[in-house]
Formats: C-alpha cells, sequence, structure tokens
C-alpha cells in the first residue's frame, strides 16, 4: 500500500521528474512481486505442514530408520539366541 500511494503521489506531484516516476514505479512493481512470493510461500508452507501432519512424528525419516535398525538388532538377538 504504501508504494501504491508513494506512486500515485509522484505520479500526481508535476514537479517529480521522469526519474522520480520510475523509481516509483519500479519500488511499486517490487513490491507487488514480494508479496506475490510471500503468498506463494505461504501456500508452500502450508502444504508442507499438512502434509507433515498427516505423516505425523511415526512416519518422519528419522524414526522409520530408528525403528528398522531396532528391528535388525531385534532380529540377529533371536537368531543367536537360536544358533
Amino acid at each position: 500500500r504504501e508504494a501504491q500511494a508513494e506512486l500515485t503521489r509522484t505520479v500526481k506531484d508535476a514537479g517529480s521528474s521522469e526519474l522520480d516516476r520510475a523509481r516509483a514505479q519500479l519500488a511499486y512493481d517490487q513490491a507487488v512481486q514480494r508479496l506475490k512470493d510471500q503468498t506463494t510461500e505461504t501456500t508452500r508452507l502450508k502444504t508442507e505442514t499438512a502434509a507433515a501432519n498427516k505423516i505425523g512424528v511415526s512416519g518422519s525419516d528419522t524414526v522409520r530408520s530408528a525403528q528398522q535398525r531396532l528391528a535388525a538388532a531385534q532380529q540377529q538377538v533371536a537368531d543367536r539366541a537360536r544358533g
């Protein structure tokens, strides 16, 4: 909003130079792009969070890896007990 207001003020100001107008337009365009980028990032993070919440802690790579190591260790114990 600030960039838009500044652009409007600069365009309406008869004393502003073409450079002033170009700078105000650039500032406005950059503000619009930052807003788009933030919106995209927020959407991506919401999607990632929803996916992580759906999987839960038990579905994380770290937990699955630990469970696999535990199962392998338990199998070794069972094999040695029989062997």
